[in-house]
């Protein structure tokens, strides 16, 4: 009785620290600049600036979707 009481208690240790682990690692998004001016530009002018992401986190970084501001 008692070796199965232990061994419950085992089992839920082994699945909280599974679900603790499981969650705690996440992608990181930094961008160190969020906007960008182009200052004085002609109406019609094509205009391209890139920005730079970077995963600091410790699990994959998926973006599903880019809209402009």
């Amino acid at each position: 009785m008692l070796f199965m009481k232990w061994k419950w208690l085992f089992c839920l240790l082994y699945l909280y620290i599974g679900c603790v682990s499981a969650f705690s690692s996440q992608p990181q998004l930094v961008c160190p600049s969020l906007t960008h001016d182009f200052g004085k530009v002609w109406e019609g002018t094509p205009l391209v600036h890139s920005f730079i992401l970077k995963n600091t986190g410790d699990a994959p970084l998926i973006i599903q979707s880019v809209k402009p501001g």
